[in-house]
């Protein structure tokens, strides 16, 4: 993969690989899958991975299975923190997990026309 340029600092750095699931039909996303590279790099994670003798992975999955109005909003997010052991085992060590329910959607009614001026 070649590395992106940028005059900007820091804009070239890798920060977030992902896969993103989209429907043919009219190319809504419906999933995103992010491996969080920079979260792997925290002082944190960093000291986990050595204890455990792994190397460090933290996934980013939010799903998109609401739609209003030809609008995707997300029903679930969840980050997973794990650890990959040199077998190539996957140890999972946390899960947050978040489900976006009863989203209150609402109706603005606006008037228009013309205003006459004397």
């Amino acid at each position: 993969m070649a590395k992106a340029r940028s005059k900007n600092p820091g804009l070239g750095v890798i920060v977030n690989r992902g896969t993103v699931w989209i429907r043919e039909s009219d190319a809504a996303i419906l999933k995103i899958i992010w491996n969080v590279v920079s979260m792997e790099k925290s002082p944190a994670i960093l000291e986990t991975a050595k204890e455990l003798k792994g190397t460090p992975q933290i996934l980013q999955v939010t799903e998109f299975g609401l739609e209003k109005n030809g609008v995707r909003f997300p029903n679930r997010f969840r980050i997973e923190e794990a650890y990959i052991e040199k077998s190539g085992k996957r140890r999972l060590r946390s899960v947050l997990d978040a489900v976006y329910r009863d989203y209150k959607f609402f109706t603005v009614e606006v008037e228009t026309g013309t205003i006459k001026r004397p």
